[in-house]
């Protein structure tokens, strides 16, 4: 019952996230970060709700007796498939927040450029035709 709730979560927090993206123009046509950010997680986002369905579709399942010790693949695909989920996620993370983000070295960006955040930052590496105020 606690996975919906943290898969629901997860999704209102990448809903926040790309709101405050959508902000600072970061769009998929403000170039190349936008587009591999927005759809790599956009298209996370998408699994996690399908699986958050799925989970709140086995609990009700489970709670009329569909699910017994014979019948049980539904309960088991969808534990795989959410393992699939998290996976995924740790090597998005990895890779954006990490690897990417984390690589462009906020600080030194801001005192120099007066660049205001970390999307900024990276916009501001890969687009340097952009002057922001």
């Amino acid at each position: 019952c606690a996975l919906p709730i943290f898969g629901t979560c997860f999704l209102a927090g990448q809903a926040i996230e790309f709101s405050n993206l959508a902000h600072e123009g970061v769009t998929l046509s403000s170039g190349l970060f936008g587009q591999c950010f927005l759809i790599m997680t956009g298209f996370h986002g998408t699994h996690v709700f399908i699986g958050v369905i799925w989970l709140l579709a086995c609990w009700l399942f489970a709670g009329t007796g569909r699910f017994n010790s014979k019948n049980f693949i539904g309960v088991e695909i969808s534990g795989l498939y959410w393992h699939f989920v998290d996976l995924v996620w740790v090597a998005i993370f990895t890779l954006i927040y990490l690897i990417l983000l984390g690589s462009a070295s906020p600080d030194k960006v801001i005192a120099r450029t007066g660049v205001a955040t970390r999307y900024d930052c990276y916009t501001h590496f890969t687009r340097p035709s952009i002057r922001y105020a």
